[in-house]
């Protein structure tokens, strides 16, 4: 008896879990469809709607998609300085993340080229065959 309590509630986590992962999942896709498209970046409602979608994405699911995808959002709304504040911070959270030193690159490129020169050496030591 014991152990079917204990499945049950085990396969009720699960589902919840799951859940929150899958809803997580939705606003990130949402947020990169956004992104995607060059006429949405423009308008600051759709960045809005963007940025929260991926603020609540990543409340469910810790993992770093939603604070990549929001750093790529600002660069290209123009943002640059704001999407480098994210992407240090995922940087520093995930400092072997290759694609969070790529778009700190790109993000500094002319707001610190100092800064985005180091990014571009880190991605490179992280992935060699970047260079090519």
């Amino acid at each position: 008896m014991a152990a079917r309590v204990a499945l049950a509630v085990l396969a009720v986590v699960c589902l919840v879990l799951l859940g929150f992962w899958g809803r997580a999942s939705v606003l990130e896709t949402r947020a990169q469809r956004i992104s995607d498209d060059p006429f949405q970046v423009t308008k600051a409602p759709m960045v809005a709607d963007a940025q929260r979608s991926l603020e609540r994405a990543a409340q469910r699911n810790p993992d770093h998609r939603p604070a990549l995808v929001r750093g790529q959002l600002l660069i290209r709304a123009g943002r640059e300085r704001e999407a480098i504040g994210v992407l240090e911070e995922l940087t520093r959270a995930e400092p072997e993340s290759v694609e969070a030193w790529a778009q700190l690159a790109v993000a500094s490129l002319e707001v610190d080229p100092a800064q985005a020169r180091d990014a571009r050496e880190r991605v490179l030591e992280l992935n060699p065959l970047a260079a090519d």
